[in-house]
């Protein structure tokens, strides 16, 4: 699996790619004080 995905330009490993991007703390840092959102419960 990991060789198709190279093969198409993508990461071998998306979990590591996506951990190294530092997307995960710029949402946590964009998101802290914000309006809660819910069903209303």
């Amino acid at each position: 699996l990991a060789a198709w995905r190279e093969s198409r330009g993508l990461p071998a490993d998306p979990m590591k790619a996506f951990a190294a991007s530092g997307y995960q703390e710029k949402i946590c840092a964009d998101r802290v004080g914000g309006t809660q959102a819910g069903w209303g419960a």
